[in-house]
């Protein structure tokens, strides 16, 4: 899903094309033509890029292992069928350019006029609008068999591309690369920790550097263990991205202790790596410090959003560490003195509806069956309980 201005994008059902809708009330615009298979969405301006893969629009899988990790199954592939990248103009809908290739799972990205295209071996740069190729690099790593539920996490830099998880086993990844944006030529490699369980290896440009996080293993810090102990967890280090050098590595200091991360990738802003294991942590990377918060988590492999100096927190069926968990949609911030003023606002109104509210059908809470169950969670405040015997 990508939000661009007035307008969302996405593909509104599995292997389906590129919807068009208006942001404030849901509607369909339009659907962009040839997008059947839609994977992967990025927009640049008023430039719409995307993978699509076959096998998608099919509806079915390319057949599988019985060992997920081992994957044959949503290969991504010569076994998964057609793949290809393309690049539409979003104001005409019409297609500038169309490449059928290989592209590993987000191995995708966009600059300055140019789209870069991870294969699983080596990088490509092409045009935006003409999808010539600019240049190609060396092969640097043999293609590796991703999970379903993992990717290789490329990351344009002004002067740098980023690709994450070029080997090691399928769904860990232990190693990334840098490549010169202006010529494709490696630059350096370095070495990638294990974060979210079941799912991408985190992998963020920062202040001029490329940050990773062990954030993967059951341990973080315990009672009595020095911070700068080596842990299964807890730790984070940034490269240098002009030569690959340490440029910062530092431990967590709490005292935490959970059986496993949480199953989704970190998020990141230009101050805060945000993890989450027993719930959610903000790690500084000016001050090198670790905030723990107990009571939120995202839902899986989507996580968490931060945006509007707000972290969003979707709807999550986690089991881990129930005690403290918040329920339902969640919007957290810190501390503002405006903000008791803008919730007894609030407080008698829930949801802005808009006036396409009421063509859907929605029962007011009010006039529900005692015993029914007839929304996420039973009831709109997501208790997940219901009195009937």
């Amino acid at each position: 899903l990508v939000a661009k201005g007035n307008r969302l994008f996405a593909a509104l059902e599995m292997g389906g094309g590129v919807s068009v809708l208006g942001a404030s009330s849901g509607a369909v615009l339009h659907e962009l033509p040839g997008t059947k298979g839609a994977e992967e969405i990025i927009v640049a301006g008023n430039r719409l890029i995307l993978v699509k893969r076959q096998w998608l629009s099919k509806g079915s899988f390319p057949g599988h292992s019985r060992n997920r990790h081992k994957l044959n199954a949503f290969s991504w592939r010569n076994k998964g069928g057609r793949q290809s990248a393309m690049v539409l103009d979003i104001d005409t809908r019409k297609l500038l350019w169309e490449r059928e290739m290989s592209v590993a799972p987000l191995g995708v990205g966009s600059r300055d006029g140019q789209v870069y295209v991870f294969d699983g071996e080596r990088v490509l740069s092409l045009g935006l609008d003409s999808g010539k190729e600019t240049w190609t690099s060396a092969k640097f790593c043999k293609p590796n068999p991703y999970a379903p539920n993992y990717g290789s996490s490329l990351v344009c830099g002004e002067t740098k591309i980023l690709v994450g998880s070029i080997s090691g086993s399928p769904y860990r990844g232990s190693a990334m690369v840098a490549l010169s944006a202006q010529d494709g030529k490696v630059v350096w490699k370095g070495p990638q920790y294990p974060s979210g369980r079941h799912s991408p290896k985190d992998l963020f440009l920062i202040d001029g550097k490329a940050w990773s996080a062990s954030t993967f293993g059951s341990s973080m810090t315990l009672p009595g263990v020095p911070s700068t102990a080596k842990r299964k967890s807890g730790r984070i280090t940034g490269y240098n991205l002009a030569d690959g050098k340490v440029a910062a590595d530092f431990y967590t200091d709490s005292d935490v202790y959970i059986m496993n991360s949480r199953c989704h990738m970190s998020c990141a802003t230009t101050n805060y790596f945000i993890t989450s294991r027993t719930g959610v942590e903000l790690v500084s990377t000016k001050d090198k410090k670790w905030t723990l918060h107990h009571w939120l988590r995202g839902a899986c492999l989507y996580g968490l959003m931060p945006a509007n100096g707000i972290l969003y927190a979707p709807p999550n069926p986690c089991a881990c560490y129930t005690q403290s968990s918040l329920d339902g949609f969640n919007a957290v911030t810190g501390y503002n003195a405006a903000w008791p003023a803008v919730v007894e606002k609030q407080k008698a109104q829930d949801f802005v509806r808009p006036a396409a509210w009421s063509d859907r059908g929605v029962i007011a809470p009010s006039t529900l069956e005692t015993e029914s169950w007839p929304v996420y969670r039973r009831d709109s405040q997501r208790s997940g309980a219901s009195p009937a015997k």
